[in-house]
Parts: C-alpha cells; structure tokens; sequence
C-alpha cells in the first residue's frame, strides 16, 4: 500500500494466528512495510484479538503511547498528530 514505508509513528500491530480474515502473512507483510513496527502473533486466537488478547493490546496501547510522548519531546511524530517524513499531519 503506498505511503506506509514513509510512516514514522511507532506500531504495534498484534494478530491471532488463526484469524481468518486478516490472514498471519498479511501482518508480516505490513509489518516489513513499517520500519521499526513490532508484530506480535497470538496464538489461539482468531480475528477479534482486542476480546482474546486484552493484556497484550493494553501493553501495546501503552507502549506506542510513550513511544509517541518521547517523539513529541522531539519534534516528531505524537501530541494526536501522525509524522511523514518529519512533517506533522492532523
């Protein structure tokens, strides 16, 4: 898909390793798009992870948050807004 090689915000994308919707590959590929995302596979679960998975994707909230909060401090990505390519968009 265009644009995501140009993301820099941080992402944590979390998948059930037997959703059959978005399928595990689909996950590995947009991760390979995303510079310095994190993929992580919960196996067990299917496609509605949020319901399966709360723990992990709480961590994972918490986790882009202070990621987010240190680029703010920086000039980057976070404070609501998305970075491309150092430019802030609303």
């Amino acid at each position: 898909m265009p644009g995501y090689q140009g993301l820099t915000l941080a992402v944590v994308l979390i998948a059930g390793a037997g959703d059959k919707v978005v399928f595990k590959r689909q996950s590995e590929w947009l991760r390979n798009c995303l510079a310095g995302s994190v993929l992580q596979i919960v196996y067990g679960a299917g496609h509605m992870i949020h319901h399966l998975a709360t723990r992990q994707v709480a961590e994972a909230i918490a986790h882009v948050a202070a990621v987010s909060a240190g680029r703010a401090c920086d000039g980057q990505a976070g404070a609501g807004g998305r970075a491309i390519r150092g430019r802030m968009l609303p």
